[in-house]
């Protein structure tokens, strides 16, 4: 069996421009995705990968707890303890609050040791939990409310294009809406192959 001790933690920053930049509200989102990725190695050399995308200027303050306050603790355990390295890494950030920052640092790490676990075992991770089909339905994504009800059929047709059969749309609430109104969530409704989710 390969020594699943955790032997280095690294915290990297990337950004990555948008292909197809999202709209919120009225707003163009131009500034490139910020990604933090969080890479666990074990003492036989396998690699672990977790990452986390934001949609807010948080990832230095996430990989600062990281490097303070999770890091430390995760060096020389083994990486396969995945449950019991959850709850030391929750209640040794409890002073740091139950939402927010040191939440998506753990998130990450648990990301990362499921990633090596899988790894080790040569298992995608749903054939290590026990799957019970060989396929499972997707759906595309991007729909986003600030383009509108027809920039959101849109969108959702080149999903389907793209040979995904199911799309989320997010719709506003609107209190003056009708069944059909995009606003209601009606972009799954008026087109036909979407779906709401």
């Amino acid at each position: 069996m390969s020594d699943m001790t955790i032997r280095d933690v690294r915290t990297i920053l990337v950004r990555v421009p948008w292909t197809d930049a999202p709209h919120f509200g009225k707003t163009r989102v131009t500034a490139p995705r910020d990604i933090l990725v969080v890479e666990i190695e074990t003492a036989s050399g396998i690699v672990g990968l977790g990452y986390l995308h934001l949609l807010s200027p948080s990832l230095r303050t996430i990989a600062t707890c990281l490097d303070e306050a999770i890091v430390p603790l995760l060096k020389g355990r083994d990486a396969t303890a995945i449950e019991a390295i959850w709850r030391d890494l929750w209640q040794a950030t409890y002073s740091a609050g139950r939402m927010g920052v040191a939440v998506m640092a753990i998130s990450a790490v648990d990301i990362a040791l499921w990633d090596a676990v899988g790894k080790r075992a040569n298992l995608p991770l749903h054939r290590l939990w026990g799957h019970f089909r060989s396929t499972i339905p997707a759906y595309g994504s991007g729909c986003w409310r600030g383009l509108g009800g027809d920039g959101m059929i849109e969108k959702a047709s080149v999903t389907s294009r793209r040979a995904t059969r199911r799309s989320r749309c997010r719709s506003p609430m609107s209190t003056t809406a009708t069944p059909t109104s995009p606003m209601s969530g009606g972009c799954a409704r008026r087109w036909g192959r979407a779906s709401r989710s």
